[in-house]
């Protein structure tokens, strides 16, 4: 026997799903980074929540996780500093509920700007690094989200340190300013900040573009042309390619040869000299066939 469902029931069901949908819209979440001494390796976050007058409190939430690595982190052990303001320069009170969350009183503010440091000095397994050579950011590491606003489209500006350049997969509004669909979105897409070189080529009508951290003996030339054909291998097997641009991200160095995929892109860590060695670079070309092939399996096909 099927039972008739009020319909004035079921529009409130639907309001109920989509309020935080909904009563979000107007919310405005911009992020900041900047690393005016990368010597101390400390990045300088803002997060600026505007049109939140409705919210008493606010819980700023610092993930335990990566994506791509399968393992509880501590990122909030780095967080110095912490401060919560209006837009007016009152201060907030908070405290923390436990060692990831940080819980703002809102006090009927309209913009509530939290500030903190982020100690950042490892790069060898792909989180947060930052010293005189250049940055690594991992935005799930470094970046904090409330969230009921977990959904909701968000800004980043980034201020390099002087004379370093941006890159990162995320949709580029404007000089070092990025924007991205919502938090999980912008937690899988690292942003590289330094002197990488980036060289852009197209596969099938996509940009791809190859960004190299570091100095080895590659020959720019030949790396392209194999990811050209690791592309074009992947795009016959599963029929498209499903993304607007891709970059490779190649950090030249010593510590821990290891790669990690990413929605739009992919990060390797590898040695600097095994490009002139056929069976290492056979070996790196494996690996970057690996984590390319996970835009597919993992990243948009699962259980």
């Amino acid at each position: 026997m099927i039972k008739k469902v009020c319909p004035l029931k079921f529009i409130a069901l639907l309001m109920l799903l989509f309020a935080p949908l909904i009563f979000s819209q107007d919310v405005k979440i911009l992020y900041s980074v900047s690393m005016p001494k990368p010597s101390n390796h400390l990045f300088e976050v803002e997060i600026n929540v505007q049109n939140v007058k409705s919210d008493s409190t606010l819980d700023f939430v610092l993930p335990v996780w990566r994506s791509g690595r399968y393992v509880i982190f501590n990122f909030a052990s780095g967080v110095q500093e912490f401060s919560a303001n209006s837009s007016t320069g009152k201060k907030l009170k908070w405290h923390k509920t436990d060692k990831s969350t940080w819980h703002v009183e809102a006090s009927g503010e309209n913009n509530v700007i939290v500030n903190y440091k982020v100690y950042a000095n490892d790069f060898s397994i792909r989180t947060r690094g930052l010293n005189d050579e250049d940055a690594f950011i991992d935005p799930s590491a470094v970046f904090m989200y409330i969230e009921k606003y977990r959904r909701i489209t968000l800004e980043l500006k980034v201020i390099p340190y002087e004379g370093w350049h941006v890159t990162t997969g995320l949709d580029e509004t404007g000089e070092n300013t990025f924007t991205a669909r919502d938090y999980d979105y912008f937690a899988d897409c690292p942003v590289i900040i330094g002197t990488q070189k980036d060289f852009e080529f197209n596969v099938e009508g996509k940009k791809h573009i190859m960004s190299l951290t570091g100095n080895g003996n590659y020959n720019a030339d030949t790396v392209i042309r194999d990811m050209t054909k690791i592309v074009k291998e992947n795009s016959d097997f599963w029929g498209e390619l499903p993304y607007e641009s891709f970059t490779f991200f190649f950090r030249l160095t010593t510590q821990d040869y290891g790669g990690t995929e990413h929605i739009n892109s992919f990060i390797i860590n590898a040695p600097p000299l095994l490009f002139n060695n056929r069976e290492k670079y056979y070996e790196f070309l494996s690996v970057c066939s690996h984590e390319f092939f996970h835009t597919w399996n993992v990243k948009r096909l699962r259980p």
